[in-house]
């Protein structure tokens, strides 16, 4: 195993288990789930991380999604040595999770061994697109909700203040344009998500799981 990836597994088995399955298979996907990570705890070998990738892998068939499993199918990818699936995998996590610093320096890693370069870094959009990263979806969504609420609050505070004059109604103006700018940037962000996620769900069978085996001895790689 590499040196400077050990720290990644660890953060990845810190991680909380899957999400809530239904009651009639929450067994069975918590003893899958288990599985998987004993398997990546004692990988040794781009053959092994990739059977921890495929099991992994068989819960997001099953249809669980959340940041933790794809957090740590793409661990397992990038270890097995396939890290353009594994940067699709640490996007699906960071969809959940947000760009949290185990999420970044994975991504970077997957993006150096894709492109060949070690210092590979992150594309531009993530720093202008900030909040679109750097947030799960789900609060996004909250947020876009909360924003929406926020400029009904403020037509509202804006109509009854009219009888009353002074500053009240450009209060509520003010409250009412400021809700619904962030509702715009926040409701895009999420759809855009969504609608990501949903693309990746439906395409995500196609993809065939690598592993980069060691040439053998003798032999020129």
């Amino acid at each position: 195993m590499k040196a400077g990836i050990v720290p990644i597994l660890a953060a990845a088995l810190l991680l909380p288990p899957a999400g809530r399955a239904r009651e009639d298979g929450e067994v069975e996907r918590r003893f899958a789930w288990d599985r998987a990570n004993l398997t990546l705890a004692r990988a040794d070998r781009p053959a092994e991380f990739l059977a921890a990738a495929q099991d992994y892998n068989e819960l997001a068939r099953a249809g669980v999604a959340n940041g933790a499993l794809f957090f740590n199918l793409g661990t397992a990818l990038l270890l097995a040595g396939d890290a353009a699936n594994a940067e699709a995998a640490l996007v699906r996590a960071e969809r959940y999770l947000g760009s949290t610093a185990d999420v970044r320096t994975n991504l970077r890693q997957a993006a150096a061994a894709r492109q060949g370069h070690p210092d590979a870094s992150l594309p531009w959009t993530r720093m202008v697109f900030f909040w679109h990263y750097g947030l799960p979806g789900r609060t996004r969504l909250q947020l876009a909700l909360s924003a929406w609420a926020l400029f009904w609050i403020g037509l509202l505070v804006r109509r009854l203040g009219r009888t009353r004059g002074g500053r009240v109604p450009a209060a509520g103006g003010a409250l009412a344009g400021l809700g619904l700018v962030f509702a715009l940037v926040f409701g895009c962000s999420a759809a855009v998500t969504c609608l990501q996620e949903w693309h990746d769900a439906r395409t995500w069978s196609e993809r065939v799981f690598v592993a980069a085996e060691p040439p053998a001895p003798g032999r020129q790689p």
